[in-house]
């Protein structure tokens, strides 16, 4: 409630006084001060939007793993694929706005004509993700769309143009498997703080359920006899050769098992509020 305080004006023209209120200097630095907070924090906001970049939303299973039958490395394969996707539903080349071929997909992803066949008949048949058309290639909108907010129950993330294609180009072939990793884990990542965890919709951060390294072994069928190998390769992924795909939250003397994981933000996210996964851990 603002403060006041009671004074009494008078007219020099007629002499007439009366009772007035105004504001004291405390209400009104208070007031300037919780506007300046609203504008530093939408041009933060902005600044964020506009060095993420575009995105295109991808629609998935909460609590279950992504397109299952897809073998990891071709699974990386299509989400980078994916940041070719225009507001028509179709791939096209971003330096021409050409519509890219099924024949050009092989050169896109930089993979030999075996392998690319292989790759397209996981995702054209066994899903139904990708399927051509009067020489041009689509994305069901049921898995992926970009522009308007698809229509679903918050099962939504959004997939960052820039950073998924600076961790692609900067990695081998061999290491898509690797990547495949950190998207095949996007049902179970916290929707606020990028938190890979078991309870996705969670908003309070001291109930969130956290996944260990080790329960996220079980969830992508990996040996945890290489969990070291594990942290390698996804420490191994670098943001413009420099920030982190994943880091770790750790206490002091915890087995490796027991360590918990963020994404950066860069990569996707469900939130707007970049800043809350920031506090939890630096990228």
């Amino acid at each position: 409630m603002a403060k006041t305080i009671q004074v009494f004006e008078t007219n020099t023209d007629t002499g007439e006084t009366r009772q007035v209120f105004v504001e004291t200097n405390e209400t009104k630095n208070k007031k300037q001060a919780k506007i300046e907070k609203y504008k530093n924090d939408l041009a933060k906001k902005q600044r964020r939007l506009k060095e993420y970049g575009a995105f295109v939303w991808l629609v998935y299973n909460c609590n279950d793993t992504l397109f299952d039958k897809i073998k990891p490395a071709n699974l990386t394969r299509l989400i980078y694929l994916s940041t070719y996707l225009n507001y028509d539903g179709y791939i096209v080349d971003n330096s021409n706005l050409r519509a890219i071929t099924r024949d050009q997909i092989k050169g896109i992803l930089g993979i030999e004509e075996a392998t690319f066949w292989r790759f397209w008949r996981e995702c054209s048949k066994d899903y139904d993700i990708i399927f051509e058309r009067n020489g041009k290639v689509f994305f069901n909108e049921v898995y992926f769309d970009k522009g308007k907010l698809p229509k679903t129950d918050d099962n939504v993330i959004k997939l960052y143009v820039d950073g998924i294609r600076s961790i692609y180009n900067s990695s081998s072939i061999s290491s898509h498997k690797q990547l495949s990793y950190i998207f095949r884990i996007i049902p179970y990542v916290n929707r606020r703080y990028n938190i890979v965890c078991k309870n996705p919709f969670e908003i309070d951060l001291d109930k969130i359920d956290f996944m260990t390294l080790g329960e996220f072994c079980n969830i992508i069928n990996y040996k945890k006899e290489n969990i070291n190998i594990l942290k390698k390769d996804l420490l191994s992924a670098k943001i413009d050769g420099v920030g982190y795909m994943v880091t770790f939250l750790v206490q002091r003397f915890e087995a490796i098992n027991t360590w918990r994981m963020i994404v950066n933000p860069k990569i996707y996210f469900a939130g707007t509020d970049y800043s809350e996964v920031y506090i939890l851990s630096k990228f």
